[in-house]
């Protein structure tokens, strides 16, 4: 069945590719090529170079080495598969990122590839194409072999354990688990389609029964919507408000309202860029002047510098101007004159010398009388400078230079001051104009300092805005304008051509009309399609027919929910086989025809050969090794009472997810065969909380051993509506197992089995809880689903244990209901006695102190 690959001297997946071709004719199923650990790694390697070179495309792969790609993605699945995570592992070992979609498609085409290419077995994989069929394609994957030992080989076909049993045996037991899948199949899908019939005939009598009650009304409202007018403008025109004209003629008043006032805005826009023009122009000219006064100013100042440097002996400041300003020019004229007539009279000893004898006399006198007189007249002067700077020569030189000189710079600040006045009123003028544009552009909010090319710039953005409004505006004034042209257009349909007030008075007649057919709707009350079904029935059948039907609907209903009940006798008598293997597993054993026989028969050779100490050799290593180590496992769990064989095993609870049911398991019990000849059967008594019975089920027997007998394995669904119950399994009147179980939390296993130690031993835990009940701490939640059915008041998480030293249940309430610690049990080291050799409890050493 499995055959070995000479491949650990290959080098290249050429090489590879070789030796598992020459094992094809062999074999049906590729997992029927043995691997081992180091070949297994060997292939990731080379199939993670090649992937990386590839650039992660593997069509490469598909031509030259499709075997090895297959059988990389079978036993990566193989060892890693768990809980539907399959091509996490894969993209693992290609060290590759886990949402190339892409990739896995291209991979999952090669393996088909490899399965038509070399004539493979092909399964039917049902809903994921491609790794349910790499799965099958595996036998059983190691993470649930467990599940099949025990589920499968043990339950099904472990009777075959106490005898010689043959290959014919086993397929027509495998034919009959698969004649009872099959069957349980087909049945559910029959009651799940009676199902849908029986609720659709009762629809269809609800109909009817409402149909029969509003009759009356149900004909008026099919008699309006006859008289209803069909035209599908009529339809679009009442989709729309009674008043849509009036309200679309006052929008387009609104909206030409609109235009005119920013169009307004606009000419207001280039009235202030015209008048800013004008005043920037005549600013412009009086800056201009004010320069050229300026420049003037400038020359007078320089000319005062000038005349004064040589009469004065500092720089002519305010108090120097002021005293000259104030200075009686004619006054000084005159002195100056007089003195000038004074300073020119001389008479020295040559002239004297010169004159007649007799005047000499006269003139002499008339000297000093002058001379008296011009010393009056230039303290007269120096009383009018004296608050001037002047050089101290100045005075020798009145007469002749000084007067000229200081008239002229008089003169000259005379001028000046005009120039000055000038020059502020001219200032004034400008501030004038720039508070007019200042008043003018106030509504720009300009922050900045006004020039002409700023303004220019803002102003036309404002006009760009105003102008991009009216754009805006008249292209709704537009559709507007469409709207009511197209509403008239209707109008006129309507009324056939007769005009739009015809039409108006259609349209409201057409209003009032459906007003009513809606408000005889709404007192009906039902959805739009349940009326129209009632309409439907009220128009094609009269009251007489609709009563006839219903009698004849509610006796085809009653015959159906009796048929319907019998097939869910049926249905609890039918045996459910491997519904708690995964589905790849059921694949395989349902699909694989005499491989799958072949396997089961030699998975029973091998666990026989185990549970006789004889060494198993018939399987690969993989399987062999962990079959073995479940039997020691499963032995010591369901080792005898006593020395007698007997035992008891306790029922367990199991949450089956892809029913969304929960289960009681009532694993099989060895009970001694009774002394009396009448044999009677086992009784599975189930009771509620009240201890009150709800349910009594027999149980099969058969001979096991010699005087003992063994119970059948019974699964039965909780029973709904039950928060607590019992189980007592009663034989020969004497209760020989009881236990409890309160529906309330449950704790699963991965296999789905309720768990009655800590959960916290387990790296990986399934939890249901109430749906308001929380779990602390929140991030070890990996999933959760919401049940449906009889579970919907409850919720699956799946939980990662790993590191958890605590956990609690928190109720609605947020009080911690349960608390589970993680406990470190050390075994004790030996100081004193002995270790028992023949005492055990729980499985754990037994420590002997003598004293």
């Amino acid at each position: 069945m499995f055959y070995k690959a000479n491949i650990d001297k290959s080098n290249n997946i050429g090489e590879y590719e070789e030796a598992f071709i020459k094992l094809i004719p062999k074999i049906s199923l590729l997992g029927q090529i043995d691997l081992n650990e180091n070949q297994i790694n060997n292939i990731s390697e080379i199939m993670k170079d090649k992937i990386k070179i590839l650039n992660t495309n593997p069509s490469y792969l598909k031509r030259k080495a499709p075997i090895t790609t297959a059988l990389f993605l079978l036993y990566t699945g193989i060892k890693d598969y768990q809980e539907g995570n399959f091509w996490g592992p894969v993209y693992k070992e290609l060290e590759l990122e886990e949402d190339n979609t892409r990739l896995h498609e291209k991979l999952g085409e090669v393996f088909y590839y490899t399965l038509e290419k070399y004539n493979l077995i092909k399964f039917d994989p049902g809903r994921n194409k491609y790794v349910n069929q790499i799965l099958a394609h595996a036998l059983i994957v190691n993470n649930y072999l467990q599940e099949y030992f025990e589920e499968f080989l043990y339950k099904e076909c472990g009777d075959f354990l106490d005898f010689s049993f043959t290959i014919e045996d086993v397929e027509k037991r495998i034919v009959n688990i698969r004649k009872d899948h099959k069957g349980h199949k087909n049945l559910c899908e029959d009651i799940s389609t009676l199902k849908n019939k029986t609720k659709n005939l009762r629809a269809k009598i609800n109909d009817y029964q409402l149909a029969l009650e509003n009759h009356q009304q149900l004909i008026k409202i099919n008699k309006l919507i006859k008289n209803r007018n069909n035209i599908t403008e009529i339809d679009q025109l009442l989709e729309l408000p009674s008043d849509f004209l009036e309200q679309k003629i006052n929008n387009l008043a609104a909206v030409e309202g609109e235009i005119s006032n920013y169009k307004a805005k606009i000419m207001k826009i280039e009235s202030i860029k015209k008048k800013s023009n004008e005043l920037f122009k005549l600013q412009k000219e009086e800056q201009q002047k004010i320069k050229n006064l300026k420049n003037k100013k400038e020359k007078i100042q320089a000319k005062i510098g000038e005349e004064s440097s040589g009469i004065f002996d500092q720089e002519l400041d305010l108090t120097v101007v002021k005293v000259i300003k104030n200075i009686n020019f004619d006054e000084l004229s005159i002195k100056l004159s007089n003195y000038k007539k004074y300073n020119n009279f001389k008479i020295d000893a040559e002239t004297l010398k010169g004159i007649f004898s007799k005047i000499i006399f006269w003139f002499k006198n008339q000297y000093f009388i002058l001379k008296g007189e011009k010393k009056k007249i230039k303290s007269d002067i120096q009383e009018i400078l004296k608050d001037l700077p002047l050089k101290n020569h100045i005075y020798n030189e009145l007469p002749s230079v000084f007067f000229t000189k200081l008239k002229s710079i008089n003169d000259l600040i005379l001028k000046k001051e005009n120039i000055e006045n000038k020059i502020n009123k001219s200032k004034e003028t400008d501030s004038t104009y720039q508070k007019k544009l200042e008043e003018k552009l106030s509504f720009l909010k300009l922050e900045t300092e006004i020039n002409y090319s700023f303004i220019e710039t803002e102003l036309a953005k404002k006009a760009k805005i105003i102008e991009e409004k009216i754009s805006a505006l008249i292209y709704r004034k537009r559709s507007v304008l469409e709207e009511i042209k197209n509403y008239k257009m209707k109008l006129n349909i309507i009324s056939g051509d007769k005009g739009i007030e015809i039409g108006k008075s259609i349209l409201e007649e057409e209003r009032k009309l459906r007003k009513k057919l809606n408000k005889l709707k709404k007192e009906l009350d039902y959805q739009e399609h349940k009326l129209n079904n009632l309409l439907d029935i009220v128009s094609s059948k009269n009251k007489n027919e609709i009563k006839n039907l219903l009698i004849h609907l509610k006796s085809d209903l009653k015959s159906k929910k009796k048929k319907l009940k019998t097939d869910q006798k049926k249905l609890e008598a039918y045996p459910e086989r491997l519904y708690s293997l995964i589905e790849p597993s059921r694949i395989f054993l349902f699909q694989a025809e005499d491989i799958a026989v072949d396997f089961v028969y030699k998975s029973l050779i091998t666990l026989k050969k185990e549970k006789d100490n004889k060494s198993p050799s018939v399987l690969t290593n993989r399987i062999n090794e962990r079959l073995k180590k479940w039997w020691n496992d499963f032995d010591k769990a369901n080792s005898p009472n006593d020395n007698d064989g007997i035992y008891n095993k306790n029922p367990y609870l199991e949450y089956i997810n892809e029913k969304n049911e929960l289960l009681i398991s009532v694993p099989e019990q060895i009970i001694k065969y009774p002394q009396s000849n009448k044999l009677k059967q086992p009784i599975l008594v189930i009771k509620d909380k009240d201890n009150e019975v709800i349910k009594k089920i027999k149980l099969d027997l058969q001979v096991h051993k010699k005087d003992l007998l063994k119970t059948e394995f019974k699964k039965i669904k909780f029973p709904q509506n039950q928060k607590m119950i019992s189980l007592e399994i009663i034989f020969k009147d004497e209760v020989i197992l009881e236990t409890e179980f309160e529906r309330e939390n449950f704790y699963f296993l991965q296999s789905n089995r309720v768990l009655s130690l800590n959960p916290l031993a387990y790296q990986e835990l399934g939890l249901i809880l109430k749906n308001n009940f929380k779990i602390e701490p929140q991030n070890i939640v990996m999933q959760k689903e919401s049940l449906s059915g009889n579970f919907s008041e409850y919720s699956y998480y799946q939980l990662c244990m790993d590191d958890l030293e605590i956990l609690n249940i928190l109720n609605e309430n947020g009080f911690v209901i349960e608390t589970f610690k993680k406990t470190n049990y050390i075994e004790p080291q030996l100081i004193a006695g002995e270790i028992s050799s023949n005492l055990k409890s729980k499985n754990k050493k037994v420590y002997l102190n003598y004293s």
